[in-house]
């Protein structure tokens, strides 16, 4: 109950003031604000899990593109006090990442193992997160509103989310409706469909489908895309979802400049002087060349100098 207060102490009208998001249909997969699934083997990380995912996709969607992924394995090794194979709690990763910062999974080396091992940190580049919010602080550990989820959503990426997992074992497609309210699973919703119809589940093989309403939410597991829909689950708006969680992007660092050169050829002469200035819409103040003709260097945007030989 203290963590819920807190959150909503720092955050009391943060999310009130975000906008209303009435779209029928969203996915953070199309949008590129999503990590590829993953499968957390016999390992209870999903807890830790869903916020490595929840804090790639923010990254994402802040502007550093579609394959800007973090380690959970370095979040295993690294930022769990006790062995995460036995659950935890989101709360506590999402205080890991705003205090330490995640690394990269290119950077850190060590793909998931499904268990905890020694930390291989080596001074890799660290990204923090600004801060992190609950999606409807009013209602803290209670069930979270679907508006609230939209809202979150799309302001800041993926939601990581608590709930009741005893359907997902036979879950294999379809709409389902999470009732239960025993929390033992974190995942991440990532989308939702105003349309999708939602049908009574069947009781016998010869029951007739009968709708029962429309509207799902898009669920990301981490149980490989060999389980579900390819990795994700749909449920229906009535579901029993708790603690849906973000990180807020507001002071990220700026995403790294990709210089897109507006002109990219020039020609010159052996033996003359010869001067070009690189222009780009994004105006960097420096440059690498690669190819360069002997005599000739690259000073910020400058190419200068007198050619002795033919280059690239």
């Amino acid at each position: 109950k203290a963590r819920h207060e807190e959150a909503f102490k720092r955050h009391p009208k943060l999310m009130s003031r975000i906008p209303v998001q009435l779209d029928p249909a969203f996915d953070c997969t199309t949008k590129g604000w999503a990590a590829p699934v993953g499968d957390q083997g016999q390992c209870g990380s999903c807890w830790l899990y869903s916020v490595v995912v929840n804090v790639s996709s923010a990254y994402m969607k802040a502007g550093y593109g579609a394959g800007w992924a973090f380690s959970p394995q370095y979040a295993m090794d690294c930022l769990s006090p006790q062995d995460p194979c036995n659950g935890g709690d989101e709360y506590d990763m999402f205080v890991q990442a705003k205090t330490n910062g995640f690394v990269l999974e290119k950077d850190y080396g060590v793909p998931y193992q499904a268990s905890q091992g020694t930390c291989q940190y080596k001074a890799q580049k660290k990204y923090p997160i600004a801060d992190f919010v609950y999606c409807d602080p009013v209602q803290g550990s209670g069930q979270t509103s679907i508006q609230a989820i939209k809202n979150a959503m799309v302001q800041f990426g993926m939601v990581s989310i608590a709930l009741d997992a005893s359907q997902f074992n036979s879950y294999s497609g379809g709409v389902i409706s999470i009732t239960g309210r025993n929390i033992d699973h974190a995942v991440n919703i990532v989308g939702w469909d105003d349309t999708k119809a939602v049908f009574a589940p069947k009781i016998t093989i010869l029951d007739i489908p009968r709708q029962t309403g429309v509207g799902a939410l898009k669920i990301q597991n981490q149980w490989g895309t060999s389980w579900g829909s390819n990795g994700f689950l749909f449920c229906d708006y009535n579901s029993y979802l708790v603690e849906g969680m973000v990180c807020s992007v507001t002071a990220l660092p700026p995403p790294p400049l990709v210089p897109v050169i507006t002109a990219t050829t020039a020609s010159g002469v052996v033996g003359q002087p010869f001067t070009y200035t690189i222009s780009a819409t994004n105006s960097p103040t420096g440059y690498a060349a690669t190819g360069l003709p002997s005599g000739l260097t690259i000073s910020g945007s400058t190419i200068s100098g007198t050619p002795t030989a033919i280059g690239t």
